[in-house]
C-alpha cells in the first residue's frame, strides 16, 4: 500500500493518547457537573483496575474540553518525584509548555519573578494568577494526574510533605478556574482517605468495562470506511474480552492489521476472532496471571471451582451450591457463605457475572487461562490442610506477634495442645492394650534410696 494508506487507529502497546475512545457518557456528565459548579470544593477521581481505561479517560477529557480549558496531563508513572520544590516546578513547566503548544501569548509569564525557595508561595501568589490572566476567565486550568497512587506513595515515603494535598485543596477553593483530576488503581482503593478534603466520596467515579453497544461502536465506527465488523463478530469480541477496554483495543488493532494485509477481504468473520483470540491470549498471559495474583485466596478457590466445573460439564449451570460441592472433593472446601462473599468481590472486579444460566466468567480469555493454570497453581501455592508450610497464608510474622501479645490466647493454645497430647496417648494405649495413666495433680517428690554401708 502507498504512503497515503491509513494508520491503525487502535492502541496495542498501551499508548492511549490517540486511540479511539468509546462510551463513558455518565462519567463525563459527572465531571462536567463539577467543572460547571462555581461553588465546588473538591477535585475528582476516576477509580479503576489496570486495563479499564483510566489513562484513556484523561486523554479524552483533554480533547473534549480543548476549547474551554487548559488540561495539563501529568503521567506520574513516568515521572520522578524528588521533592516538593522540584515537583511543583514541574507542574508549572507543564502548564507553560502546553500554553506554548496552544499558541498563547506568554508576555505576562515572561515578566514574573523567578521561583525562589518558597515554591508554594511562588506557585500560589505569582505563577497561577498570571496563568489565569493569560487564559482569560472563560477558560479553566485542569491538572490531570494519572496513576495518583505514585503521589500517595511519595507522601508516605516523605518525598513529598504530608500536607501537599491540603495545599491543593486551598488552591482549589481560592481559584475557581482551577481543578484537580486524578486516576487511582483499585489496588489502592483503601488509601482514598489520604486525599482528605480534596476528594470526597461523592466525587469518585469507578470505571468499569465497556457495554456491548460501546464495544460495537469501538469496533465499527473508526474503521467504517475500510471494512465491516458484523454484529456476531462484535458479540464474539465481547465474549472474549468481557468488554475490558485494553483487550478490546487489541482486537481492533488486529482486525485493522488483518484488513491492511488483505484489503480485498473487507469483512471480519468469527473465524478471524478465533485466530486472533489465540494470538492475543499468548500476549496477555502475564497480565491474566497478574489479575489472579491480586485476588484473595477464596477468590482464587472460587475461580478454580468455576473453571473445574466448566471443564467437567461445559453446559452445566453453576451456583454457589454446585461450587461448594466441587470444592468438597478438594483439599480446600468452602461453605456457601464464603463462596457468596468471594463471588461478590469477583463480580465487583468484573471477573464473573450472574446470568439466567447461573454464574459465568465474563471473559473467554480469562477462562482459557484458568482452565490451563488454576488447579496447578493452587496445588503449588496453597498449603495442604493440617500441614505447616512456609508458604502458608494462614501463618505470618504478624499473626505470631498477635499470639505472643495475648496471654489468654497463649493459655488456650497450651490447653488445646495438652488435650491433643492426651488424645494421642489414649489412642496409642487402645492400640497397644496398655493401661492409661493420666496425672492430674502435682506429682510427689521423687524417692531416693541410699546405698547401705
Amino acid at each position: 500500500m502507498d504512503n497515503n494508506s491509513p494508520i491503525n487507529p487502535y492502541a496495542f502497546d498501551g499508548d492511549d493518547g490517540g486511540a479511539p475512545f468509546a462510551g463513558r457518557q455518565d462519567a463525563f456528565g459527572r465531571l462536567y457537573g463539577l467543572l460547571t459548579d462555581t461553588a465546588r470544593q473538591h477535585g475528582f477521581l476516576f477509580l479503576g483496575r489496570k486495563g479499564v481505561g483510566k489513562t484513556a479517560m484523561l486523554h479524552a477529557i483533554s480533547g473534549m474540553y480543548k476549547d474551554t480549558a487548559i488540561s495539563v496531563f501529568m503521567p506520574l508513572r513516568e515521572s520522578v518525584i524528588e521533592g516538593e520544590s522540584a515537583w511543583l516546578l514541574a507542574l508549572a513547566q507543564g502548564v507553560t509548555a502546553l500554553l506554548i503548544e496552544r499558541g498563547f501569548t506568554l508576555s505576562r509569564l515572561s515578566m514574573i519573578e523567578a521561583p525562589g525557595a518558597d515554591m508554594r508561595r511562588w506557585l500560589d501568589e505569582v505563577f497561577l494568577p498570571h496563568v489565569f490572566a493569560t487564559i482569560r476567565p472563560s477558560r479553566q486550568l485542569i491538572f490531570l494526574f494519572d496513576d495518583a497512587e505514585r503521589l500517595l506513595t511519595a507522601i508516605t515515603a516523605g518525598t513529598l510533605p504530608a500536607d501537599i494535598l491540603q495545599f491543593f485543596t486551598g488552591l482549589l477553593k481560592k481559584y475557581r478556574q482551577l481543578q484537580w483530576v486524578f486516576t487511582l488503581d483499585t489496588e489502592y482503593e483503601d488509601e482514598l482517605s489520604q486525599f482528605g478534603a480534596l476528594i470526597s466520596y461523592q466525587h469518585v467515579y469507578r470505571l468499569g468495562n465497556l457495554s456491548p453497544d460501546e464495544v460495537k461502536w469501538l469496533m465499527t465506527a473508526p474503521v467504517s470506511d475500510y471494512y465491516v465488523v458484523p454484529d456476531d463478530v462484535v458479540l464474539a469480541v465481547v465474549q472474549q474480552t468481557g468488554g475490558t477496554p485494553s483487550l478490546t483495543q487489541r482486537f481492533g488493532y488486529e482486525f485493522f492489521s488483518r484488513w491492511y494485509d488483505s484489503p480485498n477481504l473487507n469483512v471480519i468473520t468469527t473465524e478471524d476472532v478465533k485466530i486472533i483470540a489465540s494470538k492475543i491470549y499468548s500476549e496477555v498471559r502475564v497480565e491474566l496471571r497478574s489479575v489472579w495474583d491480586n485476588l484473595a485466596t477464596n477468590g482464587r478457590l472460587v475461580l478454580t471451582a468455576i473453571s473445574g466445573s466448566l471443564y467437567d460439564d461445559p453446559i452445566g449451570k453453576l451456583s454457589a451450591d454446585s461450587l461448594q460441592a466441587w470444592l468438597v472433593e478438594t483439599d480446600y472446601p468452602l461453605d456457601t457463605t464464603a463462596i457468596n462473599a468471594a463471588l461478590r468481590r469477583l463480580e465487583y472486579g468484573e471477573l464473573v457475572t450472574h446470568t439466567a444460566h447461573g454464574i459465568a466468567l465474563t471473559s473467554e480469555l480469562m477462562k482459557t487461562w484458568l482452565l490451563e493454570n488454576a488447579r496447578t497453581i493452587n496445588r503449588a501455592a496453597l498449603p495442604i490442610p493440617g500441614r505447616m508450610s512456609s508458604a502458608s497464608p494462614a501463618v505470618s510474622v504478624e499473626s505470631l506477634r498477635r499470639v505472643a501479645g495475648n496471654p489468654r490466647l497463649i493459655r488456650l493454645l497450651l490447653l488445646a495442645l495438652a488435650l491433643l497430647i492426651i488424645a494421642n496417648l489414649i489412642a496409642l494405649a487402645l492400640v497397644n492394650n496398655t493401661p492409661i495413666i493420666v496425672v492430674t495433680g502435682t506429682p510427689p517428690p521423687p524417692t531416693v534410696t541410699l546405698a547401705q554401708p
